[in-house]
């Protein structure tokens, strides 16, 4: 069974016409619902589409959930989710944190790969307290830093 494109389906050959697709996802909530389908020709014959390691390292990064992988007539299909949104606040809120050490996972939140120089800015302290209070965060086990300095990212691990 071939999909065709309706009044609840949008059919998109490749991630090239994301704008096209952002459109289609605006109409689809002002009205019904919906569903956008990457990797689709208008004719309901399938395109390769493809989604590597770096893709879903991007969505780890960004503090979004992994992608769901799974088969629907006959395509492979990766459903991408939002990322929850907890009160990070809440979340921190008896862990005997400073003020300080609170604003900076607060914006690491915000931004996994924020530096600390712009932490420091954001938050109104010298980077090396900013340091300070990173490493008091990792000894607590609340903080990680994967991958490199300059192209990584911050993990904040929730307990």
């Amino acid at each position: 069974m071939k999909l065709k494109e309706s009044e609840k389906i949008e059919l998109k050959s490749s991630f090239s016409e994301w704008k096209e697709a952002i459109i289609a996802l605006c109409a689809f909530a002002n009205k019904k619902g919906g569903k956008v389908i990457v990797g689709m020709k208008d004719d309901g014959t399938t395109n390769e589409i493809q989604v590597g390691k770096n893709t879903i390292e991007e969505c780890e990064k960004n503090g979004n959930k992994l992608p769901d992988f799974s088969e629907k007539t006959g395509a492979f299909v990766v459903s991408f989710k939002k990322r929850e949104t907890k009160d990070l606040e809440k979340d921190l809120e008896n862990l005997g944190l400073s003020e300080n050490q609170k604003k900076i996972l607060s914006e690491i939140n915000k931004n996994k790969a924020i530096t600390q120089r712009e932490l420091s800015l954001k938050i109104g302290i010298n980077e090396k307290n900013v340091r300070n209070n990173i490493t008091e965060l990792k000894e607590k086990e609340l903080l990680e830093r994967v991958g490199s300095d300059k192209g990584g990212y911050w993990k904040i691990i929730k307990k």
